[in-house]
């Protein structure tokens, strides 16, 4: 039977039979000791399975994480959905499903937050994050069977209605008072809520660990994993996840001034984005940057909580999120003075994406 780790547990077995049943391994490579299994940290249970040294599915089971909908039905559901209508692969290939478990293609690629970083060439940098506003792009024109109107669960957090096993820690109920009570980032929650639409399909969790990047003849291409909260909403929530990913670690490394530098790159993913979407229905409706940018500082406020949550696992974590929401009213007037993001009154916009945000009196985020 297949080599795994003594906490790996009984349940992979029976993956692994089903995976024989299937004709995804052949039982020779159960049986001989090539087929290996090891398990993957994160937020479920994912194990990789090699044969021979090269990897080929990758089995998922789902435990209660933030959520309190059917995370497992969620994301079989999207990864049908993207296999039935994407023109070209998006997600990795659902093989198999049951027996309390997902069994996908192994996508190649490597994870988006450990491709780039500190000396990654910028062009290079662009290159990649064009590669990801072309794939949101193909999702969001896809059709909306196959994916459920369901709002993030941070919208509930100012009202005090956050999923349940986030009030387990005394700690992490006081960090998500004062996320609702930040001037910043609780407004900006409750913007968002208010104008969220059951637009498109979204990924719903473009943490840039879920952005798989295989480098190919053609350029780089970007594959989307980990699909438990996709839905229905508006585009910017997606596309407040690259600009999440880009500030964060910039935060980490070079404080504000590191994340605000990093911001740039977003412009990339953003033009390649529209010019992917043009036409293309309500996706081919400019997203306004307003919306944008108070889906930016909310998806910001998302990540602290989930640091924070993770706080045991990793000894920074929960400082991070801190300083995070220490420093959300510099990164959101960065933000909205992105020049591919606002446009200053009579002056002619560079790009679709800009509106005037600082003076737009619906935003409520403070920009001075």
């Amino acid at each position: 039977m297949p080599a795994a780790p003594d906490h790996a547990g009984p349940g992979w077995g029976r993956a692994v039979r089903r995976l024989v049943d299937q004709g995804i391994i052949s039982a020779r490579a159960a049986l001989d000791g090539a087929t290996v299994v090891d398990l993957v940290t994160r937020s479920n249970q994912l194990a990789l399975l090699s044969v021979d040294g090269r990897p080929v599915v990758a089995v998922k089971r789902h435990r209660s994480g933030v959520t309190e909908h059917d995370t497992m039905a969620t994301e079989r559901d999207a990864y049908l959905a993207v296999g039935r209508h994407a023109d070209r692969p998006i997600a990795p290939k659902l093989l198999d499903h049951g027996d309390g478990t997902l069994t996908i293609d192994a996508a190649a690629g490597r994870p988006l937050n450990e491709v780039l970083g500190v000396g990654t060439d910028p062009g290079e940098e662009s290159a990649i994050l064009r590669a990801l506003g072309r794939t949101l792009a193909d999702l969001h024109r896809l059709p909306r069977d196959g994916f459920s109107a369901r709002e993030p669960w941070l919208l509930g957090v100012p009202d005090g209605r956050a999923p349940a096993n986030l009030h387990g820690d005394p700690g992490l109920v006081a960090f998500l008072g004062d996320i609702a009570d930040n001037d910043t980032l609780g407004p900006s929650i409750r913007r968002l809520r208010g104008i969220w639409r059951p637009l498109v399909p979204l990924h719903g969790d473009v943490k840039f660990d879920n952005v798989l990047v295989a480098r190919q003849t053609g350029g780089p291409h970007v594959t989307l994993i980990d699909w438990e909260l996709a839905g229905l909403g508006p585009p910017a929530w997606d596309l407040a996840g690259v600009l999440d990913g880009l500030l964060l670690p910039g935060l980490v490394a070079g404080g504000v001034t590191g994340a605000i530098s990093r911001l740039r790159f977003g412009e990339a993913a953003l033009d390649e984005y529209r010019n992917s979407t043009a036409g293309s229905g309500a996706v081919g409706r400019p997203v306004d940057g307003a919306d944008l940018a108070v889906a930016a500082v909310a998806r910001l406020a998302q990540s602290a909580i989930q640091l924070a949550a993770m706080a045991g696992e990793h000894v920074d974590h929960r400082r991070i999120a801190a300083d995070l929401v220490a420093a959300s009213a510099e990164l959101a007037k960065g933000i909205v003075e992105a020049p591919w993001i606002n446009s200053k009154p009579g002056r002619r916009s560079r790009s679709p994406w800009t509106t005037s945000i600082v003076t737009a009196p619906s935003l409520p985020i403070p920009v001075s």
